[in-house]
């Protein structure tokens, strides 16, 4: 989660806010504390095994747990069109360099 009013954003990031970050980002962010980094083209990961998430199979979870659904929200089903996700509580606040 990248705070886009944050004071410690570097200056050349040039971060565009409520969207997904561009690659121009990734050279000011921190390596994961999993071991991986944050990519522009990062798909969630299962945070059991680490393999990708399907954003397809996802639906069934994103959709039973959205109260829009009940009012015939329905998920775009993938993640090009998403800029934050947070699965079983897993979240890294502000990896700046």
């Amino acid at each position: 989660m990248l705070d886009g009013w944050s004071e410690g954003i570097p200056a050349g990031a040039q971060l565009r806010l409520h969207c997904r970050i561009e690659p121009t980002v990734e050279a000011f962010l921190t390596p994961c504390v999993c071991g991986g980094r944050f990519t522009s083209s990062a798909a969630p990961r299962c945070p059991q095994c680490n393999a990708e998430l399907s954003a397809e199979d996802a639906r069934v979870f994103i959709e039973r747990d959205a109260p829009g659904t009940a009012v015939g929200w329905r998920w775009q089903g993938n993640w090009s069109g998403l800029y934050a996700i947070i699965i079983e509580g897993k979240q890294v606040a502000d990896p700046w360099l």
